[in-house]
């Protein structure tokens, strides 16, 4: 549905922080961005994006500055950002709502643990 150049904004945001996994792992190698300023955009549209990659779905119903006041505001110390998540279900679904509520929770997680083939020990 969406513009295919920003598939990874999105998986950016959508993503669970990992833990180092061993002394010899590469991931021990990786650097930590998340509030560093240089990319501080990476992770969630800018206006500009909003309403130039996504002008074919901003019409004269949609109101710019209730979607500034619902989903703009990220900030990890540099530009403020759209809530990529948020974005891209109200683009579709054309309603003002909490999306981001969703996805606070592991619930999905422990029900796929629980039904999990492998007996896992409490």
């Amino acid at each position: 549905m969406f513009p295919d150049n920003l598939s990874f904004k999105t998986l950016c945001i959508s993503n669970l922080r990992r833990n180092k996994v061993s002394l010899f792992s590469g991931l021990n190698n990786l650097e930590d961005i998340t509030i560093s300023p240089d990319f501080s955009a990476i992770c969630g549209y800018t206006q500009d994006e909003l309403e130039g990659v996504f002008s074919g779905w901003i019409d004269d119903d949609v109101d710019l500055a209730e979607v500034k006041n619902w989903y703009n505001g990220y900030n990890w110390l540099g530009q403020e950002v759209y809530n990529p998540f948020d974005i891209l279900l109200y683009l579709k679904q054309r309603d003002f709502r909490n999306f981001w509520f969703k996805t606070g929770t592991l619930a999905f997680l422990i029900k796929l643990l629980r039904t999990a083939l492998v007996p896992l020990n409490r």
